[in-house]
């Protein structure tokens, strides 16, 4: 980061290396929480010779530790449809996690189905109507309370 900040060159470089990065907040469907995921582009075309291909890649990484029960849809519903006639304990058993979570990941899917997404967390392209941090908050100030003067006259 240092280097990238004091170095005119070095930060020219990543440039031609990450033409886009950005940081683009998503919520979990269950939840007000707005979390950050990195978006970027990664290439080497600018040092590709006329005969080689291009390489250019696009990725997303989530820049959080999602919840125990977001973490483990895929593979509740996926225990789920291969053995129906298991109960919820079971399952829970047998995944090696504990019966709330297997329970949450399987509400949390049938929302997905719901809402139509096929993954976890929807991009946010606007504000949400409900969402911790999101809303401008007063700044703290040291006002003094009404009636006191501090200026030494008094």
């Amino acid at each position: 980061n240092l280097m990238a900040r004091t170095s005119r060159p070095f930060a020219l470089l990543l440039r031609r290396l990450l033409p886009e990065c950005t940081i683009v907040p998503v919520q979990a469907l269950d939840s007000g929480q707005v979390r950050p995921r990195l978006r970027f582009t990664i290439t080497f075309a600018p040092w590709a010779g006329p005969l080689e291909p291009a390489f250019e890649e696009r990725h997303e990484i989530d820049l959080f530790t999602p919840p125990l029960h977001i973490l483990h849809v895929a593979v509740c519903r996926s225990a789920q449809r291969e053995h129906p006639d298991k109960t919820l304990r079971e399952l829970a058993a047998a995944l090696g996690i504990n019966y709330m979570a297997v329970k949450r990941a399987l509400d949390y899917g049938r929302i997905m189905d719901r809402v139509g997404l096929a993954e976890p967390y929807r991009v946010l392209t606007e504000a949400p109507k409900s969402a911790s941090r999101w809303h401008k908050h007063r700044s703290k100030t040291t006002d003094d309370p009404p009636g006191l003067i501090l200026d030494g006259t008094s």
